[in-house]
């Protein structure tokens, strides 16, 4: 015989209350519609579950039998439908984030203020990682999003990653290092000339430069630095020409402590955000994504 779960619930709200009436109030549905699903489950059953008054309905001996079996079950399946809610309306919940340092500062953190202050019962986990791990431990569901560096190669079928951000690169230089190495840039092989101040090899911007020049300069740089800010403030007190992301030497431009180096080539690369399909991906997940789209575009 096959189980019909909603029958035994409606005959669960009908032996609760003693009435049809109140059963469809609670369920939200009509009454003829409670009297017919009572109808299909006695006659699945081939018993009588009730006696009808008057006054309501009184349950049979056998329906009492099946009342007393059933009422746990479905105060946990209430229960279970209850606690879904709570995710649904961000109630309850967890994200668990892997990204990197300039990653986190650039898409995450103003994003993820606005959510903690709306959202305060959602556990947050936020820890770093390389980010072939960070996408093999999303696809396994031990993470919920990984932001990362683009483009990234991705090779699982149930991660999607988006776009978000488009950083450009450039080479700066102070005034007084400019001047005291009487610093001439005419094409990017100049560049070899001069004390150089880049990135660590195979971090994700020294990549942007190694995949756009691929074989064509060789760079020897004098300094190798993980930081962007350290880089910033070596080129800043005249120890070099350094490879930083625009953005974050802005206001040095403007107060011209540091200068642009005008080359033929343009470097730029984007952040993004990976996380499970959208069918898959929970809702706090979906909420904070929502967040971060937002706040980058306002």
């Amino acid at each position: 015989m096959e189980i019909n779960f909603e029958y035994y619930k409606v005959f669960y709200y009908v032996a609760k209350y003693g009435k049809i009436s109140e059963a469809a109030e609670k369920l939200f549905i009509s009454q003829p519609a409670i009297t017919q699903t009572i109808k299909k489950l006695e006659e699945s059953l081939k018993m009588q579950l009730f006696y009808r008054n008057r006054e309501g309905v009184i349950l049979t001996e056998p329906g009492k039998n099946i009342y007393e079996y059933i009422k746990d079950a479905v105060g946990v399946l209430e229960n279970a439908e209850k606690k879904s809610l709570e995710y649904e309306k961000l109630e309850v919940g967890s994200i668990r984030i892997r990204t990197g340092n300039s990653v986190a500062n650039d898409l995450l953190k103003d994003a993820l203020i606005k959510f903690i202050k709306k959202y305060k019962n959602i556990n947050i986990d936020i820890s770093t990682g390389r980010p072939d791990d960070s996408m093999k431990l999303l696809s396994q569901g031990d993470i919920d999003l990984v932001l990362l560096n683009l483009p990234y190669k991705n090779h699982y079928s149930n991660i999607i990653i988006e776009e978000c951000m488009k950083k450009e690169y450039i080479f700066v230089v102070s005034p007084e290092y400019k001047e005291k190495e009487n610093v001439q840039i005419n094409k990017i092989q100049d560049l070899q000339k001069y004390e150089l101040i880049f990135p660590k090899k195979a971090s994700s911007s020294r990549n942007i430069y190694d995949d756009i020049m691929s074989e064509d300069v060789e760079i020897k740089p004098s300094y190798e630095i993980t930081s962007e800010t350290m880089k910033a403030d070596l080129a800043e007190n005249g120890c070099g020409i350094a490879f930083v992301d625009r953005k974050l030497v802005e206001d040095k431009l403007k107060k011209r402590s540091l200068i642009e180096i005008e080359l033929d080539k343009k470097f730029y690369a984007s952040e993004g955000i990976a996380m499970l399909q959208p069918s898959i991906a929970n809702y706090a997940v979906k909420e904070l994504v929502k967040m971060i789209k937002e706040n980058l575009n306002n």
